[in-house]
């Protein structure tokens, strides 16, 4: 079966947080599984999140009971799996927290595709046709911008459709990434598909009917790749004309068993033995493409080498947050991992 995880520890709902379950009678079995994994997945956060008990954070336990409120809300309508995954989606992405998640752990849950026989990317503030089926009819051209759908402005649209499953939607890299969902389906029932879009090509504006077509999985991997294509880069310090240097980082894994670990290490061995050479290059460039993040160490020896220990510490940025830890039960259970993993690492 498929089990819903947590960024933070998730278990069984707690008996002492009150929530209006809907009447099991009424619910679908998918329904039935949409509110019992919400109430676990508040309880799990107000147990075990620090921001639930920070006096100086009360957005997060009125962010969780909303949430929360809003996915029972949904469970008597939710028929499917779709409708099941996507009410996780938006409770998780309310908080807008990367850290903060939802995602599938064992047998892979499949969800009907379509599409509407083109994909966008964001670009500079704006949705473009950027891939598309020339076979089929009435579909915008390459390059088309999109102005709006169904009376609605292509950011609203955008925000509504992705970024609310999404979060962190004030951030442009999160378009970038999520673009191409505006005209992709998989069953959402949550929000709804644009049914007639304007469209701005050379400037002219059109309208557009907008249909919906299956797809499979396969077909969409190929048509992200045509506008998205990955980068896969190698970790290198390579010297260029004039005295620069291009540093191609595309991970900062913490991980000491991943297999790009050592490649890292070594990269930054390579760069504090090369250190004069680059704090005295008319320029470096830091290609972190691909770079999903990890452990912030790597970018503070990538900053030691390239100014030093001395400058660093006379240009610190005072902080102005804290980290606060909770040592629930569940928390020091989930950590007792990272202390053979820390040993490990000789860090």
């Amino acid at each position: 079966g498929t089990v819903v995880l947590l960024a933070a520890c998730v278990s069984a709902p707690a008996a002492d947080v009150p929530a209006k379950m809907p009447a099991a009678e009424v619910l679908s079995p998918w329904g039935e599984r949409l509110a019992m994994d919400a109430q676990a997945l508040h309880d799990g956060l107000s147990r075990n999140h620090p921001g639930a008990v920070d006096p100086l954070n009360p957005d997060f336990t009125r962010t969780n009971d909303a949430a929360l409120e809003l996915a029972l809300s949904r469970a008597p309508l939710t028929a499917d799996t779709a409708g099941w995954w996507w009410a996780l989606r938006e409770y998780a992405a309310s908080f807008n927290d990367a850290h903060l998640d939802v995602f599938l752990d064992g047998e892979p849950v499949s969800f009907d595709q379509q599409w509407a026989g083109f994909l966008t990317v964001w670009r500079a503030g704006e949705y473009i046709v950027a891939t598309r089926d020339e076979s089929l009819p009435a579909v915008p051209p390459i390059g088309a911008r999109l102005i709006g759908c169904d009376g609605r402005t292509a950011a609203d649209l955008a925000a509504d459709r992705i970024g609310r499953f999404r979060g962190r939607w004030d951030m442009d890299s999160q378009k970038v990434t999520h673009a191409p969902w505006m005209f992709r389906d998989s069953g959402n029932p949550w929000t709804q598909r644009p049914q007639n879009c304007v469209f701005e090509s050379e400037g002219f504006e059109a309208s557009y009917p907008i249909t919906w077509y299956p797809v499979t999985l396969e077909e969409v991997g190929q048509r992200l790749d045509q506008v998205r294509p990955p980068m896969r880069l190698d970790i290198y310090l390579k010297p260029l004309e004039e005295g620069g240097y291009w540093i191609a980082m595309p991970d900062f894994t913490g991980d000491t068993n991943a297999t790009l670990y050592p490649r890292l290490s070594a990269l930054m061995d390579e760069m504090q033995a090369n250190k004069e050479q680059l704090r005295a290059a008319p320029y470096v460039v830091l290609d972190v493409r691909d770079n999903g993040g990890g452990s912030s160490r790597w970018s503070e020896i990538v900053a030691e080498a390239l100014w030093g220990a001395d400058w660093l510490q006379a240009h610190a940025v005072p902080q102005a947050t804290s980290v606060d830890w909770r040592a629930s039960e569940e928390n020091l259970a989930e950590l007792e991992p990272y202390i053979t993993m820390f040993e490990e690492s000789g860090d």
